[in-house]
């Protein structure tokens, strides 16, 4: 007889992993311990399994009404969870001569292993509800994230970026590392909502606003509403309201702000990128947080020629092109990388 093999993780095995986890779900109230071998042995059959696992225990968590104060990123907790599963050796509980210290100690294993996976949900969600919780997100070259926070607050985080989120019952913290990010703020007079750039921190007032961080400075835009920057050696804390933007250098010193318009601060959001008497060099490290080839590097005086102009992020080939009619511009094409320089 001919047995045709098949997959677990071909065609609509996802679907069949949810549905066969929500029966399992449903029937753990009266679990016996023949259900309970079988559940372990389930788990084990494939990772998306586990997944469906994972996404119910969140899903459970959230209706409980105990994780309204942190951060869930289900994805990021499959991608951790399923690393930690081994096949174990079904045939042990299939087998009718078993010996009953064998089945023991892999009753214990599988135990171990929920265990382990347990602690990873819990101290990975936050732990206690009552203490303070920090979460990590991070996008790579040419990778644009929106991520939604329990308080309902919403953040799109651009390319090559990395913040972590810091909630407890009394703050809303969000530390910038690097890159930007565009904050679309709930309110909540309880809680005040903070961004921490460098030891400056930028309180919400009811907005929406975008932070830029480059190198040692950083650049505020608000859309909505007004922010407070706080800067340790500044004397005064100037607030920042809707149409304008604030450039805050390493020492503290918040230059004037100028007008800007809601679609300029946000047009990263298309994945676009507008220039605006934008000096050269930066031009090419903008393109460069987009794009992992070709990089575009710029030599010379001719990195301080301002240019304007929109272009698509993900296509510095266009960028080029315009170039090409400069006559005081050389331009040279390689495979991973595009050199310009003065002619």
């Amino acid at each position: 007889m001919k047995h045709s093999s098949s997959s677990p993780e071909r065609g609509n095995r996802p679907e069949r992993s949810r549905e066969e986890m929500a029966q399992f779900f449903v029937a753990q109230t009266a679990a016996s311990a023949r259900a309970s071998e079988a559940f372990a042995g389930w788990l084990t059959q494939s990772p998306l399994n586990v997944e469906a696992y994972l996404r119910m225990l969140a899903v459970e968590r959230e209706l409980e009404g105990a994780r309204f104060d942190t951060s869930i990123d289900v994805d990021e907790l499959v991608r951790r969870g399923t690393g930690q599963v081994v096949p174990l050796r079904l045939s042990l509980l299939a087998s009718p001569k078993r010996r009953p210290h064998v089945l023991a100690r892999w009753l214990l294993a599988v135990a171990a292993s929920l265990c382990a996976l347990s602690m990873l949900l819990y101290f990975g969600l936050g732990g206690p509800a009552s203490s303070l919780r920090a979460n990590s997100y991070r996008t790579l070259t040419g990778e644009q994230r929106q991520i939604l926070l329990p308080d309902g607050t919403l953040i799109h985080l651009n390319t090559e970026s990395t913040l972590e989120v810091r909630f407890s019952d009394t703050e809303r913290d969000v530390v910038l590392v690097n890159g930007e990010a565009l904050f679309k703020v709930a309110p909540d007079a309880r809680r005040p909502f903070r961004v921490i750039v460098d030891g400056t921190t930028i309180r919400d007032i009811g907005t929406e606003f975008s932070v830029y961080k480059t190198g040692a400075a950083f650049t505020i835009a608000v859309l909505e509403g007004e922010v407070e920057v706080d800067a340790p050696s500044a004397s005064t804390s100037p607030r920042v309201t809707a149409g304008e933007t604030a450039q805050v250098e390493s020492h503290g010193t918040v230059f004037k702000r100028k007008s800007q318009r809601a679609e300029d601060a946000t047009v990263w959001q298309q994945r676009m990128l507008m220039f605006d008497a934008t000096p050269l060099e930066e031009i090419a490290a903008q393109f460069n947080r987009y794009n992992l080839r070709p990089k575009v590097r710029v030599e010379g005086d001719v990195r301080s020629r301002q240019f304007n102009g929109l272009f698509r992020a993900d296509d510095p080939g266009s960028f080029v092109q315009s170039l090409s009619a400069d006559p005081g511009l050389a331009i040279e094409r390689q495979a991973d990388e595009v050199l310009i320089r003065q002619r």
